[in-house]
């Protein structure tokens, strides 16, 4: 990931930015961020959120419609089925050398369906094998005489532009860290008092098993008589939880956020603003 190593190279001396990716499945990544700020690590999340383009479904024209959901329903369904998307093979339309639209900034989808039965996004047919939609999500009920007719248009958006267009959810914390001092008297209560396992007593001595479980929530400081146990977020390290729609794989999501990040730092420094 080109960025994110870029990122991650020290500069004048100051510091050395860290990324250890600690999760990974299927749509989901953790990772934790070390030396960094809190404004740096907000500003990767809101890039991610809003930033990174994906495809969605911007406009639908309608032949027949006789289900019992009205066009706006169908059309607001549709245009939140998520897309499978190639960045490297679509430009945005208001970027594209074309007048009114062609393969190289949209994709056209066509659904056709006759009741009884359940349409899903399964029945969208992409004009470009490369862009399809994921499977599996429920549109609308058809009865016996029912049927649905209509047809597509997937442009290049971003999240900050409307939801449809967002490429996945990001949460972060603060990196926890636990220190128990020498008046622990091993009692036990904030092992029970934990609500993620995070605390054990081995060998008659308590220790922190899994640190990066812990919530911050302090509920083994707060039950600790003794007041052995403190509980502090580090202000320089953060784990990130970061869940796709399926557009995208979370590794290139990051990685397209971080690009994006790095160009407009480039930018503002070009211009003597930072």
């Amino acid at each position: 990931m080109t960025a994110l190593k870029s990122l991650a190279v020290e500069e004048e001396g100051e510091f050395r930015m860290g990324v250890e990716i600690i999760g990974e499945n299927g749509g989901s990544l953790s990772f934790v961020l070390s030396d960094a700020s809190v404004s740096l690590a907000n500003a990767i999340r809101r890039t991610v959120i809003g930033e990174v383009p994906t495809l969605a479904i911007d406009e639908v024209e309608f032949y027949d419609n006789t289900s019992s959901l009205y066009d706006e329903i169908i059309a607001h369904r549709l245009s939140l089925v998520p897309i499978v998307t190639d960045l490297s093979l679509l430009n945005f339309k208001d970027e594209c050398s074309c007048e009114d639209g062609c393969p190289s900034c949209e994709v056209e989808l066509s659904l056709k369906k006759k009741g009884p039965g359940m349409v899903r996004s399964d029945d969208l047919k992409s004009s470009n094998k490369n862009f399809a939609p994921i499977p599996g999500v429920l549109l609308a009920k058809l009865g016996k005489t029912q049927e649905i007719d209509l047809k597509a248009r997937a442009v290049l958006g971003r999240g900050c532009d409307n939801t449809r267009w967002q490429a996945a959810v990001m949460g972060y914390k603060y990196y926890p860290v636990i220190s128990i001092s020498d008046d622990c008297t091993v009692c036990g209560d904030c092992v029970k008092a934990c609500p993620r396992s995070v605390l054990a007593v081995k060998a008659d001595k308590l220790t922190v098993v899994s640190e990066r479980d812990c919530i911050l929530c302090r509920a083994c400081s707060d039950v600790c008589e003794p007041g052995a146990i403190k509980v502090d977020g580090d202000e320089h390290r953060f784990i990130y939880e970061l869940e796709t729609t399926g557009s995208l794989k979370p590794r290139e999501v990051l990685s397209k956020a971080l690009d994006i990040l790095k160009e407009k730092a480039d930018e503002l420094s070009s211009k003597g603003m930072i």
